[in-house]
């Protein structure tokens, strides 16, 4: 976790700018979590899994992000790329 804060911090310090930090954090965020969401279903959009299992599947893997993505690592990481941004503006303007 304090390796993507690192990485959201630089990120936000690379951007100079609080909107273009806020919206490339969430942009990131989103296909991030798209990409991990149709990764880790996979197996069930192939059919490899009977269909009684792929609905609980599905939801436990939408339940399983959900707990570990938020609300404290979202906030952490979100909170690192406005602190990069911050730290942009105050020491290279």
């Amino acid at each position: 976790m304090a390796f993507l804060f690192v990485i959201c911090i630089t990120a936000g310090a690379l951007t100079q700018d609080f909107p273009k930090a806020i919206f490339g954090y969430v942009g990131a965020m989103i296909i991030g979590l798209t990409i991990l969401f149709v990764l880790a279903i996979m197996p069930v959009l192939n059919g490899e899994v009977a269909p009684p299992g792929d609905q609980f599947l599905i939801v436990l893997w939408i339940s399983i992000l959900a707990q570990q993505t938020f609300p404290i690592p979202i906030l952490l990481l979100f909170a690192g790329s406005v602190i990069g941004a911050g730290l942009a503006e105050y020491y290279w303007y």
